[in-house]
């Protein structure tokens, strides 16, 4: 196309040399969340979770960013079929499927259960349908642009609207429902833990709310109010190379040495803190005091 466009404007065309033509290997690079996407310690307490209590859950995923989780280590999306289909796909598994031992978790974001998981969710209450829906509440539409939805109080316009929660409409729908801090490991895997628990146990649809900013959105937030972040380090005699920060846990910010032994980099590192959470060694602490208005900020950040 370039070439015929040069001919048509009487213009010189020269092909660009690809890779392989200067003799270069270019190391894959497959799509990931960024680093402090509360989606990820999300991934890592579920997948802790299912272990521990000894089951091997089908996800059924849908449309944003946590798409991405369907990819290692994390592997939560065993369906991705359209935006909304979380919640009805888990409808019809939760009814087949042994959910003692396979238990049926929907995955879905807050604009997306506004869009179309609401309907689904009903008909989960209506056939009595054992699942566990998890609605990503990061306040916005992240993945398309961070447009705003029911649940952001504003209108496309900028102008004020009613805000109503995920947890108000499936507590109206007459589902018990979990709320939790996505940046709290440990508040999170006790979170999923008792309502998977109830799910199994009574054989009911429960709703669990993970709440937290787009990152990307707390970042700008940041910069708006001048505020400093404060990269974490490793603290190097602590290290002994498990591998958890950056294999399992997989932020992009933190990579292997040869030694095995974890380093992060402080251009990328967003200051969440949840490695300092999910290192078995305490071997992760901040490169300086951390300001609080960047952990309040990280919760509660809308789009503007």
């Amino acid at each position: 196309m370039a070439a015929a466009l040069a001919r048509i404007a009487g213009l010189e065309y020269e092909e660009v040399r690809g890779g392989e033509d200067l003799g270069l290997e270019l190391p894959p690079r497959p799509p990931v969340m960024c680093p402090g996407c509360l989606y990820r310690p999300i991934f890592y307490s579920l997948k802790r979770v299912a272990s521990k209590l000894r089951v091997k859950p089908v996800y059924a995923g849908d449309i944003g960013c946590y798409s991405l989780g369907i990819l290692p280590p994390f592997q939560v999306q065993d369906i991705i079929l359209e935006m909304g289909g979380s919640i009805g796909s888990a409808n019809g598994l939760a009814h087949v499927l042994d959910v003692s031992r396979e238990p049926v978790i929907a995955i879905i974001g807050d604009s997306t259960f506004y869009h179309s998981g609401i309907t689904p969710l009903l008909n989960a209450v209506y056939n009595g349908a054992p699942l566990l829906a998890i609605v990503l509440d990061n306040h916005t539409t992240a993945m398309t642009g961070h447009q705003p939805h029911p649940g952001t109080g504003n209108r496309a316009d900028g102008r004020a609207a009613p805000c109503v929660d995920p947890e108000q409409i499936a507590r109206g729908l007459g589902v018990e429902v979990y709320s939790v801090d996505a940046f709290d490991v440990k508040g999170v895997e006790e979170t999923f833990a008792n309502a998977l628990s109830k799910v199994l146990k009574e054989k009911k649809p429960v709703v669990v709310v993970a709440r937290g900013a787009c990152i990307l959105v707390a970042l700008s937030e940041a910069r708006r109010k001048g505020l400093q972040i404060t990269p974490y380090m490793v603290v190097e005699d602590r290290c002994v190379g498990c591998g958890v920060c950056y294999k399992v846990f997989a932020c992009p910010a933190i990579s292997g040495r040869r030694d095995g032994k974890a380093k992060i980099d402080p251009a990328l590192c967003t200051g969440c803190g949840v490695c300092v959470q999910v290192c078995p060694f305490n071997a992760i602490i901040p490169a300086r005091q951390p300001n609080p208005e960047w952990h309040k900020i990280m919760r509660t950040a809308k789009p503007r």
